[in-house]
């Protein structure tokens, strides 16, 4: 499982404390996933605001169209997470 932060366009791992994810279903451990420190909050911050001049100057059908397209890689890569729990209409329709 990828646990990377994306800040400035780089992924990185974080420098915070360690946080435990837990399987939903069964309570137990999957991953240990470092949060941001402050100074990775700070930097991922500035880089948002950097980023919002061109990106609020871009037409909505494209932002929509990014969006979607960034919402459909995550639902894919989600299946393959060990945390991925659909709800019961999807896993119904996965059979």
């Amino acid at each position: 499982m990828r646990t990377e932060l994306l800040i400035n366009n780089q992924l990185q791992p974080g420098e915070g404390s360690a946080e435990a994810i837990l399987d939903a279903a069964r309570g137990n451990v999957i991953a240990t996933v470092r949060e941001a420190s402050v100074a990775q909050l700070d930097a991922a911050v500035e880089s948002a605001e950097r980023a919002f001049e061109g990106w609020s100057q871009t037409p909505p059908k494209d932002r929509s169209a990014a969006l979607l397209k960034l919402a459909d890689r995550i639902e894919a890569e989600g299946r393959h997470s060990l945390n991925w729990n659909p709800p019961i209409r999807v896993s119904r329709s996965m059979r």
